[in-house]
């Protein structure tokens, strides 16, 4: 029996998708796909799909953990990133 798992991609919602898209373009993500409704969002071996879809009870309990193996260089990265005085993103 074969039961590896290839792939599994979190749907992550979005109120914004144009300020959401350009929020992970600014921190290093590329997309190389996008819709309307929906983008493949990646950096390196991880990726979401982000996806237009809004309601305030699902999006304020949603969470992502992201793994990284150098937390002070991804720090450094988003601050030099400018997100937190574009979007107001809290560090």
């Amino acid at each position: 029996m074969n039961l590896t798992v290839t792939e599994i991609k979190a749907f992550v919602p979005s109120r914004d998708m144009k300020a959401s898209l350009d929020f992970y373009r600014a921190i290093g993500f590329e997309v190389p796909w996008e819709s309307e409704d929906l983008a493949y969002v990646h950096c390196r071996t991880a990726s979401f799909l982000l996806q237009k879809f809004y309601v305030p009870e699902h999006a304020n309990n949603f969470m992502m953990h992201m793994q990284v193996e150098n937390a002070d260089d991804w720090y450094q990265r988003v601050l030099d990133s400018g997100v937190r005085e574009k979007f107001g993103s809290r560090m």
